[in-house]
């Protein structure tokens, strides 16, 4: 089995050396084992579940419920992890945030309708003035 410094590690993976020591200290990753050297040594299973944790949060998975989705892993057989939940409660989380977005941006629309109705010397000349 191949083993990895924690520079050679950071460039296999794409990420800082200081994100992986925190990734280390919040158990996200387990402590790794030492070289001789006192060198921290790395094998490929801390590239595989680097790879994994950055996919998730790509996918907008926070750390917290990456961490609990690695502990399920590692407790669990394969056939008992119930994935496609956790992922159709992300969905459902963004859609909800979409909904919310959305909202949002409508009331926007309706604020600038508001203020393009108002016949108000001073503001006009605040937004005139903005705009030139």
């Amino acid at each position: 089995m191949r083993y990895y410094k924690i520079g050679e590690l950071s460039k296999i993976v794409n990420l800082s050396i200081e994100t992986i020591r925190y990734y280390e200290k919040i158990r996200l990753i387990p402590k790794p084992e030492r070289f001789n050297n006192r060198y921290k040594k790395y094998s490929e299973m801390y590239i595989y579940r680097l790879k994994i944790i950055i996919k998730a949060k790509n996918y907008g998975f926070t750390l917290h419920e990456i961490s609990n989705f690695l502990s399920e892993v590692s407790t669990s057989s394969i056939e008992d992890i119930d994935l496609s939940s956790t992922i159709m409660n992300k969905v459902q989380q963004i859609e909800k945030e979409c909904e919310r977005l959305n909202y949002k941006k409508n009331q926007l629309l309706k604020f600038e309708e508001e203020i393009n109705d108002l016949q108000c010397p001073v503001l006009n000349r605040i937004i005139n003035e903005k705009n030139t």
